[in-house]
């Protein structure tokens, strides 16, 4: 019996609980700080059009490239609360631009770029796609409906290199081959670079100024810049635009926003610290009662109820006024009050009860009268001196009462 307690003693000892506690706090946290930041962990590398995705129709080339090229590159997954940076701000939509989503999301210039391609993600290859077929050219023009409501969209018939001119310095590109290119009308727009026909493929709304329309993708996304010529042209393009200042990729518009909530704030700058602060509070509060020995104290109540407790309280108050030396005549007065109720003797004005007290004390021998100990009660200047009063009262209180009996 006693070998099969110890053993079971051991198996819950100190040690085992607290090492217990320490993994599951810690499991506890790391789940909760991973649950909180997973989307970060998120590539966003699924196949789609955006500044994430590696595939053909993707544009995480032009990224590396403009980062290569020496140009700051950054890449928007956070709203932006209608924040106006001094950036280069690249939409790439799959669906109707709002007017609420060009005022949040616009920077100091922002180049939409439209869709074209349908593509289909390989199961076989994750962030690979094949591509299926053009996007209806309506669909495509009815994405620039609230900035450029009069835009038409028509696409060359066969895929070949693509002679352009760029009005703002006059050069002139010639890209690589690009398949059925794609072009806007000049109704709503500015032209910025044309084709050799004078074709729209870069320009500039008419309605919003500093918001630039491309109308193919293919002059920036990965199958494009796969060839020289084009990636010559698109950077080309961008130069045109962001005058010297950073890009910045959006990506909230591709379903990819890091949305911001309470979990976030706490685990990150400046509120890390008071989350620290907390669970390290925490932590010594877990300690202390972990090594908290004995039986506990109960506490009290903050306010005692009863007589006794009215009478502390006020007390209280008058030593903290530091007026206690007031109060010796109202002692001397209850004090004789008192001493003739236990003698039976008649309820009085006070200087009757006094000279009843005094011709008693007399009768019983006592050396001094009543009168005078109140007196002295009643003229003390400090809080020393009234009870010196008191005592002496009650003194002969006590002193009358068992001569009397």
């Amino acid at each position: 019996m006693t070998e099969a307690g110890t053993a079971r003693g051991q198996m819950f000892s100190a040690r085992v609980v607290i090492a217990l506690l320490i993994v599951g706090v810690f499991s506890f946290s790391a789940f909760v700080t991973l649950s909180t930041f997973a989307p970060d962990f998120n590539r966003g590398d699924n196949g789609a059009a955006h500044a994430l995705s590696r595939s053909a129709v993707g544009f995480a080339g032009a990224v590396e490239l403009a980062r290569s090229l020496g140009t700051k590159v950054s890449i928007d997954r956070a709203p932006r609360n209608g924040e106006r940076l001094r950036t280069l701000t690249i939409l790439t939509p799959q669906a109707k631009l709002t007017r609420e989503q060009i005022k949040r999301l616009s920077g100091l210039a922002t180049l939409v770029i439209l869709p074209k391609w349908v593509a289909a993600p390989l199961q076989a290859h994750p962030g690979w796609v094949s591509r299926i077929t053009t996007m209806d050219e309506n669909s495509v023009a009815d994405i620039l409906g609230e900035i450029a409501p009069h835009t038409k969209i028509s696409r060359a018939k066969t895929g070949a290199a693509a002679a352009l001119h760029f009005n703002s310095d006059g050069a002139d590109f010639v890209s690589g081959a690009i398949a059925e290119l794609q072009s806007v009308s000049p109704d709503d727009l500015d032209a910025i670079v044309t084709a050799k026909d004078g074709r729209i493929i870069l320009g500039e709304t008419r309605q919003a100024p500093g918001i630039y329309v491309l109308a193919d993708p293919d002059f920036l996304n990965t199958q494009g810049l796969a060839d020289l010529a084009t990636a010559r042209v698109g950077i080309a393009m961008l130069d045109v635009m962001r005058d010297g200042e950073p890009i910045a990729f959006d990506v909230t518009l591709n379903g990819l926003e890091r949305a911001r909530n309470l979990l976030r704030l706490a685990l990150t700058p400046p509120l890390l610290g008071a989350t620290l602060a907390l669970f390290a509070a925490a932590a010594l509060l877990a300690w202390r009662a972990v090594m908290q020995s004995g039986p506990r104290v109960r506490p009290g109540r903050a306010i005692a109820l009863g007589k006794r407790a009215l009478a502390e309280n006020s007390a209280a108050l008058i030593r903290l006024a530091r007026r206690e030396y007031t109060m010796g005549w109202r002692y001397a007065v209850l004090t004789a009050a008192s001493a003739a109720e236990q003698i039976g003797a008649p309820r009085t004005e006070s200087a009757e009860t006094f000279a009843m007290l005094d011709r008693v004390g007399a009768t019983q021998g006592l050396a001094r009268p009543f009168s005078t100990l109140a007196s002295e009660a009643a003229h003390a200047r400090n809080s020393a001196e009234v009870v010196t009063a008191a005592r002496r009262l009650y003194s002969w209180t006590e002193e009358m009462l068992r001569a009397t009996r």
